[in-house]
């Protein structure tokens, strides 16, 4: 999945930056997913944000694919199977200010549907090697 994410992951949003999503395991079952958005003018906005995500703590059924195909925009929405918020999300604005969040849920871009639903089929296939969960919902 590393190698994919690095070459597909990747989406111009509307403001005409460029947001590159880009995984790397950190353990078996550890991912981590860095986020970068390149020609950032507004200082508050993050720049970096590190997302670290534990397979095993996904619910295979909860990964969706969000395809809008007006906007060009492909991406991949996954939560964690308890729905709560215990995902780490670091950012570092351009100005170089740090903040931690926790989240349940992410998602990632990517340049077209068909790697979209790629990434989507491994990331299933991944959460249910890692011993994931079904949301009860």
């Amino acid at each position: 999945m590393e190698n994919f994410t690095w070459a597909h992951g990747i989406r111009t949003l509307n403001t005409g930056q460029v947001r590159h999503d880009a995984i790397h395991s950190e353990s078996e079952c550890v991912v981590v997913d860095e986020i970068s958005v390149s020609s950032v003018k507004n200082e508050a906005q993050p720049s970096v944000t590190i997302v670290t995500l534990s397979l095993s703590d996904l619910a295979p059924n909860a990964v969706r694919l969000e395809i809008d195909k007006s906007e060009e925009s492909y991406a991949v929405e996954f939560e964690r199977s308890d729905a709560s918020a215990k995902i780490e999300m670091q950012t570092e604005t351009s100005d170089g200010k740090k903040q931690t969040y926790w989240i349940a849920q992410e998602q990632m871009f990517f340049d077209s549907e068909d790697s979209a639903k790629r990434f989507s089929r491994a990331l299933i296939r991944a959460i249910n090697l890692c011993g994931g969960k079904p949301a009860p919902y």
